[in-house]
């Protein structure tokens, strides 16, 4: 470990190492507070909410001598529509916990104050929190098609979890910029405020109370098969997104980064963090095979989100991924389509909690879909 000194000393450092790579493109640069984080403060990262000539929201690393530095890209005129912009996932909570480092304008910092201010205007806070429980809908959806890989099928149910707590922690006005990584960060609090109990049932439901450090081999096994798909030559309608995607989970130098970070969330004593956070790598690295194929025979991409039933194609370019996947993304033990559905009734119980909660605390939302796994006979 690092002296707190040394840390905060770096961690300027890369600050402005980032903001001089930026200057000449950015139009607004917003860095997370505290600059050092308290619940990884060895291998935390700088992270950056950068607004520049983008056409959509690009995530980018830099690994520079002084230590990791996360962006997350925005086009620019995004931040011109302050309303919007406030009602757009936990892009606001990222912003406003974050403080200007470089505004090319000078109007930059005066927008950011109001998204704060709109942030929790009772129609923007209630759209905000739809949108994040529609996440969770799309996620619970895909699992209609994966029942014949039950590890993915679990996989999708962290994401809708992350989302209920998302939500729940918004109801609450707590920022929770870093929940979609590291939900545990947030779960102590939120109980306290709440009454929930929002850990150890997640925990067991998605498997996660084994160590991260458990997963490391596995992951440098996906991550030799994925290298042998270096980036492709992009088709006209590749997103940039895509493109971006690709690179940023694809290094190397990511992996080895997260690997150390999952390994400091167990010694600090959140282990489930750490699984959470090398799935969500494991899941990335696997779509990596995929979107090569797409591009190579000239379909547009998609990165995050396939476009169709993952397991055959995995199965047709590099059947070896196959069971690697599984294991990190479902633990040792065997899991079946029983167990799926077992952890499914749990995360609907949390979205039943979650909506009532979101009424008692006075939040109108629009009429929701249930979560249900997609069926082809539903399909409009």
């Amino acid at each position: 470990m690092t002296d707190p000194s040394a840390r905060a000393l770096a961690a300027e450092a890369a600050l402005r190492g980032a903001r001089e790579r930026l200057a000449d493109r950015a139009d607004a640069i917003f860095v997370r507070e505290p600059l050092v984080d308290p619940h990884a403060p060895d291998t935390g990262d700088v992270d950056l909410l950068v607004f520049g000539p983008v056409g959509d929201l690009l995530p980018e690393r830099y690994f520079l001598p002084e230590g990791p530095v996360d962006l997350i890209w925005l086009p620019n005129e995004s931040l011109a529509d302050v309303t919007k912009i406030a009602a757009r996932g936990v892009i606001p909570h990222r912003l406003v916990s974050s403080r200007i480092v470089h505004d090319r304008s000078g109007e930059a910092e005066g927008r950011a104050r109001r998204v704060a201010e709109e942030m929790f205007r009772a129609d923007v806070q209630a759209r905000r929190i739809a949108g994040l429980l529609q996440l969770g809908f799309r996620t619970v959806r895909e699992i209609g098609i994966t029942w014949d890989y039950p590890a993915l099928a679990l996989f999708w149910l962290h994401v809708a979890y992350a989302a209920c707590l998302a939500a729940i922690a918004d109801a609450t006005r707590t920022l929770c910029p870093n929940v979609y990584s590291r939900p545990f960060d947030y779960t102590g609090p939120l109980e306290e405020r709440t009454g929930l109990d929002l850990t150890r049932p997640y925990v067991e439901a998605l498997r996660l109370g084994g160590d991260p450090g458990d997963l490391v081999p596995t992951l440098w096994r996906i991550h030799a098969v994925v290298s042998r798909f270096p980036e492709p030559e992009w088709p006209a309608g590749a997103k940039g997104s895509t493109r971006y995607e690709y690179r940023y989970f694809g290094a190397r130098a990511e992996l080895e980064w997260r690997i150390r970070a999952a390994a400091e969330m167990s010694r600090r004593g959140r282990p489930a963090n750490g699984v959470f956070y090398l799935r969500l790598m494991a899941y990335a690295l696997a779509r990596i095979p995929s979107v090569h194929a797409d591009s190579t025979r000239g379909e547009t991409p998609a990165f995050l989100r396939p476009p169709r039933q993952v397991r055959p194609e995995l199965e047709a370019l590099c059947p070896e991924l196959v069971s690697d996947l599984a294991l990190v993304l479902g633990g040792a033990d065997p899991l079946d389509e029983v167990d799926v559905k077992s952890s499914l009734g749990a995360l609907s119980t949390l979205r039943r909690q979650t909506l009532a909660f979101l009424e008692s605390r006075d939040i109108v939302l629009p009429s929701l879909p249930e979560w249900v796994p997609f069926e082809a006979a539903s399909k409009e």
